[in-house]
């Protein structure tokens, strides 16, 4: 079980404490189970059980999770607008036509050389 510390973002669980937000002001440890002190939203301080509260991170992250929409696709992220009409990731020139690494280099170095000069 998650053990809170003052001054942590919680949120109710439970049915009495749901869809309040507060924070921890106190930390008991007099029995086997934690119990806390949380100031709610609206101002009021609750002595609360550890299973009636949890971390407002974790729960956030989950619901977060779980109602963002699937991506169609699992691919690579987009590309960038500069990259050449053709599909290449070249914005300079179409490396397609070129027929081998070695010229594909020499017109990037050629490409690189322009674009300081100029």
């Amino acid at each position: 079980m998650t053990v809170h510390h003052p001054g942590a973002p919680v949120v109710g669980k439970t049915k009495k404490t749901r869809l309040k937000h507060g924070t921890v002001v106190a930390v008991f440890k007099d029995s086997r189970h934690h119990t806390y002190d949380v100031r709610w939203g609206n101002g009021v301080v609750e002595r609360v059980s550890a299973r009636s509260i949890a971390a407002h991170e974790a729960t956030e992250a989950v619901s977060s999770s779980a109602n963002a929409p699937e991506s169609p696709e699992k691919g690579p992220p987009a590309r960038d607008s500069a990259a050449s009409p053709t599909g290449t990731d070249c914005p300079l020139c179409d490396c397609e036509d070129l027929e081998n690494d070695a010229e594909r280099a020499i017109v990037d170095e050629e490409n690189v050389e322009n674009l300081e000069s100029g």
